[in-house]
């Protein structure tokens, strides 16, 4: 009898490390787009194996393998409730002139849109400095900085965090070649129309649930057009940058050996 509660914790202990190991290699290579549907067959799947050990086994071991599985899986699925965002109709539309705006940086001055006017950049906005897959993102992009300044493009990254914390988190990544935005009050945000109230927050000493940005990739042209828009639909899943980076050639009219000419 002692047969049966042993394989059913063999069997959860090694989906259980399959899940788990999933869900870092995701993580980690910023690759939810590709195994998240697994991930989300499999976390209930160790949940009710999880929950089926701790009811047939009376090992210490058994129990330990059960309440690790169900935490794992309820902490993953608890994510997954918060994870979708709204789809909105960013302001403006493509091929329509960019919204002026302006926010604090981080060296705590006012930075105005106005002094992009003749550049092209990428407009990023991103949930937090907490925010474990904007950090991700932020560091895919900066990889490819030499790549950006090759074709003219600056990089500037804005989210609701304070301008405190936008101070600190630039503090932190100085080798980061981006320009960070404040938008605390979410003017910037809501001037694009990029506000999400689903939202889940883990900032020490701010509220979890408060609206945020939805993680949006916005590419305007010298000419202050937009033209290449690119929004999360689910805050866990982002596009690497390497992969979007011919579709901004496109957008903006690059041709291979010639990244700095932009046709009109």
């Amino acid at each position: 009898m002692q047969l049966l509660p042993d394989t059913i914790t063999l069997v959860t202990a090694i989906v259980g490390s399959a899940f788990l190991g999933l869900w870092v290699r995701a993580f980690l290579a910023l690759e939810f787009g590709r195994w998240l549907t697994p991930l989300r067959i499999l976390a209930p799947l160790v949940a009710l194996l999880a929950v089926f050990t701790l009811f047939s086994t009376d090992s210490r071991s058994g129990a330990i393998v059960a309440s690790l599985g169900l935490i794992t899986s309820a902490s993953f699925l608890a994510i997954q409730s918060f994870s979708r965002q709204p789809q909105r109709n960013a302001a403006p539309a493509v091929d329509r002139a960019v919204v002026d705006f302006s926010a604090i940086d981080s060296a705590g001055e006012v930075f105005s849109s106005k002094q992009l006017v003749g550049q092209a950049y990428v407009l990023k906005f991103y949930r937090g400095h907490w925010c474990p897959y904007c950090r991700l993102e932020l560091k895919a992009w900066n990889a490819m900085s030499a790549l950006l300044s090759e074709r003219g493009l600056r990089f500037i990254a804005i989210s609701p965090d304070t301008p405190d914390e936008v101070r600190r988190f630039a503090e932190q990544h100085r080798d980061y070649a981006m320009r960070f935005l404040s938008d605390a009050d979410l003017k910037v945000t809501d001037a694009f129309q990029l506000r999400s109230h689903k939202t889940l927050a883990i900032a020490r000493g701010r509220s979890l649930a408060r609206p945020l940005a939805i993680p949006t990739t916005i590419v305007v042209d010298e000419r202050g057009v937009v033209r290449w828009i690119d929004q999360s639909a689910d805050h866990q899943l982002r596009s690497d940058p390497r992969r979007v980076l011919p579709a901004i050639d496109a957008a903006l009219g690059l041709q291979p050996n010639l990244r700095h000419t932009i046709h009109r």
